[in-house]
């Protein structure tokens, strides 16, 4: 009697294994994966600092995350984004680079996108998108 119930569990089990292995889960699975996760669970975030995330999304063509946020309070407002554009620019690419979260894809040469709308008007007040040029820091070697 057990050795039948063990020929017939040896084949499932190992059908089993094999089906598993064979899975195997792409930068680009992964990728839209955590930008659908986090923007289930977390989206729209409490407003900080007038603020908030209102999603995140990865398009698989172009390979880019797509951040959204969302802007309310002295921030609202154009003029800030317009005067200060070269300013936030650097300020995100900085951000960017020292994001370890995003390693592989960073290895891999994504793109980084980020829009800010007005929460009032609800125009764009800043678009930027980051390339690997932009954020890859080229490392001297010392002789």
């Amino acid at each position: 009697m057990k050795k039948i119930g063990f020929r017939f569990l040896a084949p499932l089990l190992s059908a089993s294994l094999m089906l598993t292995a064979c899975h195997h889960q792409t930068l680009e699975d992964r990728a839209e994966k955590e930008c659908k996760d986090y923007t289930a669970q977390y989206c729209p975030t409490p407003y900080q600092g007038n603020t908030r995330t209102d999603s995140i999304g990865f398009n698989r063509i172009t390979r880019t995350f797509n951040y959204y946020y969302l802007v309310n309070g002295k921030l609202d407002d154009a003029r800030i984004f317009t005067a200060r554009h070269d300013t936030l620019r650097t300020i995100l690419l900085s951000g960017l680079k020292e994001d370890t979260r995003n390693k592989a894809f960073k290895d891999k040469g994504y793109s980084f996108h980020y829009v800010f709308r007005s929460a009032s008007s609800k125009k764009v007040l800043l678009d930027v998108v980051f390339h690997k040029k932009d954020y890859a820091t080229i490392k001297k070697v010392k002789k």
